[in-house]
């Protein structure tokens, strides 16, 4: 499918698809161009209360900390699961029992759930008593690292802070 009907498929507004079509390393970059095509789908920039521009700078950050030399928890595998994720959220069943905000996280946890991977499991990490195995006490090493890096991404700049007009961050 070309970007022009994928943008037509998600309905992203005009001048933004345009803009992303006309990139040539949108295939370098799979995380940004999905994550804009498919939180813009779900309003998630309206949702949080931040513009288009903190989105793809704040993707753009994420997408630069998952490791391109991890042959499997890379942007790519993000991607997917960012896809996976928007499928779910289209079904009718889930589109009843959620709320934009629900939808937001849930889009925005797809996008980070394996942020700076070292390439390595838990288990292993704990067993060679890793930096972050010690940092977060043998206890869900990963998910613990993915989760902090991520926030500490995010309230690193304003440029890249897309909760900043959140009620709860503001």
């Amino acid at each position: 499918m070309l970007y022009e009907e994928r943008y037509t498929t998600l309905k992203l507004p005009t001048s933004r698809a345009e803009e992303w079509c006309s990139r040539r390393d949108a295939a370098l970059r799979p995380l940004v161009w999905i994550g804009m095509s498919l939180l813009c789908k779900f309003d998630v920039p309206d949702t949080l209360g931040c513009d288009e521009q903190t989105l793809e700078n704040w993707l753009t950050l994420i997408e630069a900390n998952y490791h391109v030399d991890n042959t499997y928890h890379n942007s790519t595998h993000a991607s997917d699961v960012l896809q996976a994720t928007s499928y779910f959220l289209n079904q009718e069943r889930l589109k009843q029992l959620m709320d934009p905000l629900d939808i937001a996280a849930c889009l925005i946890a797809a996008v980070v759930h394996d942020v700076d991977h070292p390439g390595k499991n838990s288990a292993f990490l704990c067993n060679t008593e890793n930096e972050l195995a010690i940092l977060y006490n043998d206890l869900s090493v990963l998910e613990s690292h993915h989760a902090a890096v991520s926030f500490k991404y995010t309230f690193s700049d304003d440029r890249v802070n897309i909760y900043k007009g959140c009620k709860r961050f503001s």
